[in-house]
């Protein structure tokens, strides 16, 4: 009647080992459906061609799923997020690094440019 046999274990129903939590590969999978659409939203506006703005949201999408991985691997083998070792630390890094190289890439073509005096 107090609803208390609903609640009864689900405080560790998303921990897995000693301190592998849901939360980190939920969250990153929930922002890259937010900062994926942003990045296809801003590479409209660069002067690439379709299949370069289509190669840049899938390196994107790439890089994310390298994040996810990692995140999942880390909360199903019971490790904390930052408990990492060699290779999920390497695959972490690259897929970060990817991540930031297609926003900066696409951030440093949206720059306007400036024509000098007297060339147009």
């Amino acid at each position: 009647q107090t609803g208390e046999f609903i609640s009864k274990g689900l405080e560790s129903a998303a921990i897995f080992g000693e301190a592998g939590v849901m939360k980190l590969p939920h969250a990153l999978s929930l922002h890259a459906a937010q900062v994926l659409p942003v990045l296809a939203f801003l590479l409209l506006f660069t002067p690439w061609e379709e299949s370069r703005r289509t190669l840049a949201v899938m390196l994107g999408a790439a890089g994310y799923v390298g994040l996810v991985a990692v995140g999942t691997f880390q909360t199903f083998s019971g490790r904390a997020p930052i408990d990492l070792g060699l290779s999920p630390a390497l695959v972490l890094a690259l897929s970060g690094a990817l991540v930031v190289a297609v926003y900066a890439a696409t951030l440093f073509a949206l720059r306007p440019t400036v024509t000098p005096r007297g060339e147009g």
